[in-house]
């Protein structure tokens, strides 16, 4: 068993899915985050039963403003949803409320902890799932997206990535091609999140196929212009979904837990 993962490893790194080999399983009652430890949050935000005013009196004006943008109601709530649990995990961390959590945006618009603190974090939502990871002591991306069979993700391909990768999408079997596309993809989004960079010509520029450094759970993976390495996760099964994480250093131990019920997470209110 590999000693990074909590749940178990899979050291198969000549398929196209790396991977942690771990299930989505509910936390326990106080975990700790310490340094060397990553936390990973799979909030299912559809199924979320949260009092809006709570929910709404939580959150900053900026992000309230940011969801009555949204043109679509569902949109609007899933934005609602996704922030508050965030704000509601780091504030079960940081033994506050979510209200008084401060954040700031990094250059590049990374979201940081106001003031002086060691711990990261990042989040990514896509359709009706919201996922989180938290760190200590280490830069940190995720990124989830939702498989969509109603794009050409043969001409995005074929604009945004390697052409390593575009070769290895195209030798995939027809039904496995858009999963091997979703996957590259939430890879490169998830490290140029975690190096802070935006996402412009970073897609192309950051090769996350098998033609990089490969390690039995792990690919490395390296920004452009920086000396810097990457680890990237591929994270466990989400049925119509992918999601990696991405780290600046090889982290001891990887938890991944779901916040299915309010129940399962006594910070958050229920209706």
């Amino acid at each position: 068993m590999n000693s990074r993962l909590v749940y178990g490893a899979r050291s198969d790194a000549s398929v196209t899915r790396l991977g942690l080999g771990c299930e989505w399983t509910v936390a326990p009652f106080e975990p700790r985050l310490t340094r060397g430890d990553v936390h990973v949050w799979l909030a299912p935000l559809d199924r979320m039963s949260l009092d809006q005013e709570t929910v709404r009196s939580a959150l900053s004006e900026s992000e309230r403003s940011r969801a009555a943008a949204l043109r679509y109601p569902r949109d609007r709530v899933r934005f609602l949803h996704a922030h508050f649990v965030l704000r509601s995990l780091l504030g079960w961390y940081l033994r506050t409320s979510p209200r008084h959590v401060q954040m700031v945006a990094r250059d590049g618009g990374k979201p940081v902890l106001a003031g002086p603190s060691t711990m990261t974090f990042n989040m990514s939502h896509s359709e009706g799932v919201a996922i989180y990871a938290f760190a200590v002591h280490d830069e940190i991306g995720v990124d989830i997206q939702s498989i969509r069979d109603d794009i050409h993700f043969h001409r995005i391909a074929n604009r945004y990535f390697a052409p390593s990768e575009v070769q290895r999408i195209m030798r995939a079997d027809s039904s496995d091609q858009i999963h091997t596309f979703f996957q590259y993809w939430v890879r490169k989004e998830a490290v140029l999140k975690a190096a802070g960079c935006g996402l412009g010509d970073g897609l192309v520029t950051v090769d996350v196929g098998q033609d990089c450094r490969v390690e039995p759970d792990h690919l490395v993976a390296r920004v452009p212009g920086s000396n810097e390495l990457w680890h990237v996760f591929d994270l466990p099964a989400i049925t119509g979904y992918r999601a990696a994480l991405a780290l600046r250093s090889v982290p001891r131990h990887i938890a991944c837990w779901r916040v299915s019920q309010c129940e399962d997470f006594p910070v958050l209110t229920c209706q």
